[in-house]
């Protein structure tokens, strides 16, 4: 395999550049054709899907062969960061299918709300686990331990270039957030401690994901919101870590960090609408 040797934001950035632009692409499309009864836009539904699945098949993938000494590691480093931290974190998105949560919840009620945004849940839950285990197949191996880390009309070509690099820095500052948080809790020794620094990163854009949809302005929203907060958090990061727990055996651990993500995200989201009304 070719050593690539590239700057490691440099990776997440260009990925979170074109997962973004994938993303804002697809909802382009979903609002040209909606599907009525979803709690939230059905690109969104397949992105978080689709991302969890490729990242769990990307994660599973290149722990086989770095197991089986096979590839340079860094270049099997860059290749995750540019697929994985980068295309697929920014491909899928937390902040808005947490305040598509929120707001279905105000005009259908708290129980079914919870129920179809549980339901999301579980389905990116299913897909990250389905992908580890066709990464597992495509290396040749089973059981490997893996340590991973709406409406509205079209956009111009000039927002949707500023929507894709707008994902791009979102993706590097949760890259440099997350990194940052699992240092300040490396001396822990528990496998669940290199899980929180995208819980935090989670919470804090679902926050500022429900204060930008009261103090942004319509013309902003698709930079600030599609763009830059999409990159910023991620749906398929959050449920592959959960997912990577529940394999490796912490599944008390799994289920805490899984569901402590989803209500704390919830939490921020409604304290975020609610400070900046």
């Amino acid at each position: 395999m070719v050593s690539i040797r590239v700057p490691d934001w440099l990776a997440v950035f260009v990925g979170g550049v074109v997962g973004t632009a994938a993303r804002a692409g697809l909802d382009e499309v979903a609002k040209a054709s909606p599907v009525r009864g979803l709690f939230l836009s059905w690109s969104t539904l397949t992105v978080n899907a689709v991302g969890a699945f490729l990242l769990g098949a990307l994660a599973a993938w290149v722990a086989g062969l770095l197991a089986r000494g096979a590839g340079d590691a860094a270049s099997l480093k860059t290749l995750k960061l540019l697929i994985g931290t980068g295309f697929a974190g920014a491909f899928t998105t937390y902040g808005t299918y947490i305040v598509a949560s929120v707001g279905y919840a105000s005009l259908n009620g708290i129980v079914e709300a919870v129920s179809q945004s549980l339901g999301l849940l579980a389905l990116g839950g299913a897909c990250a686990w389905a992908g580890m285990r066709v990464g597992e197949w495509s290396c040749g191996r089973l059981g490997p331990r893996l340590v991973t880390g709406e409406g509205g009309s079209g956009m111009s070509g000039a927002t949707f270039l500023f929507v894709a690099l707008a994902g791009g820095v979102g993706a590097c500052a949760r890259f440099w957030l997350d990194r940052g948080v699992q240092r300040a809790l490396s001396s822990w020794g528990d496998p669940a401690g290199a899980k929180l620094g995208i819980l935090v990163v989670n919470v804090v854009g679902c926050f500022l994901a429900g204060a930008a949809t009261q103090l942004v302005p319509a013309d902003l929203m698709p930079i600030v919101s599609t763009g830059f907060l999409g990159g910023f958090t991620t749906f398929s990061t959050a449920l592959v870590d959960a997912v990577t727990l529940w394999a490796d055996g912490f599944r008390g651990r799994s289920l805490a960090l899984a569901l402590g993500t989803w209500a704390a995200s919830w939490g921020a989201a409604l304290v975020g609408i609610t400070v900046a009304g």
